[in-house]
């Protein structure tokens, strides 16, 4: 008997249903089901098309990367992948107290941690949560990472001072 889906090492059954489901909305909805026009516009063959909509073969990187570009959506999100952490309820509001909290660490640590993604942490997140997280992206960064993170912070230090400098230099010339 001939398997219904052919499987790719790792390929997890519900994945391929959700990435199957969102091919056939945008065959069915895009193209008005006409196969060879979806595969052109995702740039695979309409082969390709076919058998995945068919359960003869797992959607590969060639299918997702066609798939992203049409919708505009992430190839992680379009698999059904966690988010990213800083796209978490909660992220947005906690994040500048987090900065405040651990001002020794370099934005760059805060932006590499928001863009974690996997396990959500436990619980709420909350600005302590959210610097332990950069803590640890920090302490596990080689130097070069750090570098780049440190002269990342001192650029955005110098670029805060000289808008203020800017801002001083108007209201003296207004004075005179």
């Amino acid at each position: 008997m001939i398997q219904v889906m052919a499987k790719r090492k790792g390929s997890d059954p519900q994945e391929v249903a959700r990435v199957r489901g969102l091919l056939d909305e945008i065959v069915d909805g895009r193209f008005n089901g006409n196969e060879t026009a979806a595969a052109k516009a995702l740039d695979v063959t309409q082969a390709t098309v076919n058998f995945v909509r068919n359960n003869k073969r797992a959607p590969g990187l060639d299918l997702l990367d066609g798939m992203a570009a049409v919708t505009g959506r992430a190839i992680d999100d379009i698999r059904g992948k966690r988010p990213r952490f800083c796209e978490l309820p909660g992220w947005a509001e906690a994040l500048p107290e987090a900065m405040r909290m651990f001002k020794q660490l370099p934005p760059a640590a805060f932006e590499a941690a928001g863009n974690l993604m996997g396990m959500a942490p436990p619980g709420e997140i909350t600005p302590l949560v959210i610097g332990q997280i950069a803590q640890g992206w920090y302490a596990s960064a080689d130097d070069a990472t750090r570098i780049a993170a440190r002269r990342s912070r001192t650029e955005a230090a110098l670029d805060v001072e000289m808008r203020a400098s800017d801002n001083d230099s108007e209201l003296f010339r207004g004075r005179t």
